[in-house]
């Protein structure tokens, strides 16, 4: 299931022109004038009958974009894509800067919440 969602999310990244994508790496990895969203995803067992044949799960995605020396309008940009790309999925997305003063990384985290119920094999917000 993780990596059938994951390959789901990754499509829909691919698809934004100049945006690497992939796990999550550290900041010393971003290159120069690059933008960088990387994310992992949990999945939590939320509902099920006596019998497990139904259950419902919510699938979380974690993530960062980040950028050395990006411009901001770019950067939000990116942020903004990705968030649209994400809800194509009915993903819900909360974002939050993270930003640190004392490093050249420009970093948004952006963050989503879906569930999924093996019946009918659907994503649900």
């Amino acid at each position: 299931m993780t990596n059938n969602f994951r390959i789901l999310v990754q499509n829909k990244l691919n698809s934004i022109e100049g945006l690497d994508s992939g796990e999550i790496i550290g900041d010393d990895m971003i290159e120069e004038e690059s933008y960088y969203f990387g994310y992992r995803i949990s999945i939590s067992r939320v509902a099920n009958n006596l019998d497990y044949s139904d259950h419902r799960d919510m699938i979380t995605l974690t993530g960062y974009l980040s950028t050395k020396g990006g411009s901001l309008a770019k950067f939000d940009n990116f942020t903004d894509q990705i968030v649209n790309k994400l809800s194509e999925l009915r993903i819900r997305c909360t974002t939050a800067d993270v930003t640190t003063l004392d490093t050249k990384v420009r970093k948004v985290s952006i963050n989503g919440t879906v569930f999924y119920n093996n019946l009918d094999n659907l994503l649900k917000s």
